[in-house]
């Protein structure tokens, strides 16, 4: 299974994907998903350095080959 409803029933989760926390190695000035965890502010956008706000990073989801 790839997703299931969260435990509140509020939410899809996907299990098996996890946020990433923003560090050295987060891409900069790249299209991303950015999260802060404290407020569940999500949005779609670049990290630049110097960025206080967000707190975790995933990145953009992709279609299977075979997918229409």
């Amino acid at each position: 299974m790839t997703h299931k409803i969260s435990s509140d029933g509020a939410a899809v989760v996907a299990p098996e994907f996890h946020w990433l926390p923003i560090d050295e190695h987060t891409p900069r000035g790249k299209s991303v998903l950015l999260i802060n965890k404290a407020s569940g502010v999500l949005q779609k956008g670049q990290y630049t350095q110097g960025e206080t706000f967000f707190t975790h990073w995933a990145p953009n989801p992709t279609f299977k080959k075979d997918s229409k």
